[in-house]
C-alpha cells in the first residue's frame, strides 16, 4: 500500500478535448505545466468509460477503439506529453491514474455501473484477457500513454455491487501482472469494497491505495474496515467535491481530517475545473497545507 501524502485532483475535461486546435493544444499544455508547478503530485483523468465493444472513452472523445485495439486519434496529440508533464516533481512522486466509471444517473443507475456491466459481459464471453477486446484496449492505452500509472476504479451503484466482484478482482489481478497500479475510489458500500480488497490480495492482486470520496463522513465508516483487511489510514486519501468552495474553505476541511486522523494518506479535490486550473496552486497548497505535507 502507497504511504505518505498524495495530493490530488480530479480533471474531467482539461485534457479530453475532441479533435482540439493548435490554441487549446497548448492550452493544454500550460494546464499540465500548472499542475506540475503546484503541490498537486496525484492526478486522475475523469472519466474514462467502456462501450460494449470493449472501446475505451475519455468522457464523449474516443480513446481506443477496438478490432484491432488502436488510438483513436480523436484526443489531442499532444496528451502523451502534457500527462508526462504534469508529473514532473522534485521528489519524483508524480503520479497519473486513469479513472474509470463515476456517479451520476444513467438510465437509472449510475454511470460507472454501466462501463463495469461491459467489462463484466466482456469477461464471461472472454475469459482469457489475452483475448478480451477491453484488456487489449486497456493494453494499448497504456503503450499509447505510458505516463498513465493505473487505473482508479470508480464503480458506483444505485443497485447492488456485490455482482462485480469478480469483475473487479479479474481487472486488478491484470493490473498487477502487468505492473500497473489499481487504486479503489469508493463511495458507499464499505463491506464489499473490504472484501474486494481482501479477495484481491489473497488471489495475487494488489490495490496501492484507496481515493475515498466524501470522506469527511465516509472515513468513519471505512477507516477501521479497511485496516482490518491491511489497508491502513496511511493508504487512504481523503476526497472533497469543492462545489465553489474557497482555498480557504478546503484548507479549513483538511486541517479537520489532518486532526481526526493524523496519519492519514492525502487528499484530494472534484474537480480541476470547478476552481479553474488559474487557481491551481492555490488549491494544491490549500490541501497540502491543511494536511500538513
Amino acid at each position: 500500500m502507497a504511504g505518505g501524502s498524495q495530493i490530488g485532483v480530479f480533471a474531467v475535461e482539461t485534457f479530453g478535448a475532441k479533435n482540439p486546435s493548435p490554441a487549446q493544444q497548448q492550452a493544454m499544455m500550460a494546464d499540465a505545466q500548472a499542475i506540475a508547478a503546484s503541490d498537486f503530485n496525484l492526478v486522475m483523468l475523469a472519466s474514462m468509460h467502456v462501450h460494449a465493444d470493449g472501446s475505451l472513452w475519455f468522457n464523449e472523445t474516443a480513446m481506443i477503439s477496438s478490432h484491432p485495439p488502436t488510438p483513436s486519434g480523436e484526443l489531442s496529440p499532444n496528451l502523451a506529453p502534457c500527462i508526462e508533464a504534469m508529473k514532473r516533481k522534485p521528489s519524483g512522486s508524480g503520479k497519473v491514474l486513469a479513472s474509470f466509471g463515476g456517479g451520476g444517473m444513467c438510465h437509472d443507475n449510475a454511470v460507472g455501473y454501466w462501463d463495469f456491466l461491459a467489462i463484466q459481459k466482456l469477461i464471461a464471453q472472454y475469459p482469457d484477457p489475452a483475448d478480451n477486446p477491453f484488456f487489449q484496449n486497456l493494453q494499448c492505452m497504456f503503450a499509447t500513454y505510458p505516463g498513465i500509472d493505473g487505473f482508479d476504479i470508480d464503480l458506483e451503484s444505485y443497485s447492488g455491487y456485490p455482482q462485480f466482484t469478480p469483475t473487479l478482482l479479474t481487472i486488478i489481478a491484470w493490473l498487477s501482472r502487468n505492473g500497473h497500479l489499481a487504486t479503489l475510489c469508493p463511495y458507499d458500500a464499505p463491506s464489499f469494497w473490504c472484501d474486494v480488497v481482501k479477495q484481491a490480495q489473497s488471489g495475487g492482486g494488489k490495490v496501492a491505495w484507496v481515493n475515498l470520496q466524501n470522506a469527511s463522513g465516509g472515513l468513519s465508516e471505512f477507516a477501521a474496515p479497511l485496516k482490518d483487511v491491511g489497508v491502513g489510514i496511511g493508504s487512504i486519501v481523503g476526497g472533497l467535491q469543492t462545489d465553489g468552495m474557497s482555498p480557504a474553505e478546503v484548507r479549513s476541511y483538511f486541517d479537520i481530517m489532518k486532526a481526526q486522523y493524523s496519519d492519514i494518506g492525502g487528499g484530494w479535490l472534484w474537480n480541476l475545473e470547478d476552481f479553474g486550473t488559474k487557481n491551481t496552486a492555490a488549491y494544491a497548497s490549500a490541501v497540502a497545507t491543511g494536511l500538513g505535507a
